[in-house]
């Protein structure tokens, strides 16, 4: 397996933080665990977030009914990002997809899930914010998701 470029793992550890304090207990946050979208399929994007679990999804991996937010950061794999997943995840009807594109420093934020793929696409600039579908009053700075060394 080859080694993990240390600038999306940076972005991945800070995704999870910046969200972890804006959902506190509201929400399961995690990074790279598989989610379960089908009997095959097992997908494990960058970065969850899921309803509360008692369990913390120790007995079973989050489903489409329970994921309220998937980010993947992509450094040199947005256009397979772009192109696979949210026609994926739409299907399974994932309420919000974003792709954290560090070439350009931008959040793709897709919304509004179809059977092929989500009908609303924005794309928002480091010094711009976006909110979360599930969490309409939580604010989230693209600038906040970008490691520092790279903003």
């Amino acid at each position: 397996m080859a080694a993990k470029s240390l600038r999306p793992v940076a972005a991945v550890r800070r995704v999870v933080k910046c969200l972890s304090e804006h959902l506190g207990e509201r929400a399961f946050v995690s990074r790279e665990d598989p989610i379960q979208l089908g009997a095959a399929s097992e997908p494990e994007p960058g970065v969850i977030v899921a309803v509360p679990s008692e369990t913390e999804y120790e007995d079973h991996h989050p489903t489409p009914a329970e994921l309220l937010l998937i980010i993947e950061v992509a450094e040199s794999s947005a256009a397979g990002d772009r192109n696979r997943e949210p026609v994926l995840y739409a299907r399974a009807r994932v309420v919000q997809y974003g792709i954290l594109n560090l070439c350009t420093n931008e959040l793709e934020d897709y919304r509004d899930p179809g059977p092929d793929g989500y009908r609303s696409r924005q794309t928002y600039q480091a010094e711009q914010s976006f909110n979360l579908v599930a969490f309409p009053d939580v604010q989230v700075e693209v600038a906040d998701l970008i490691p520092l060394k790279y903003q």
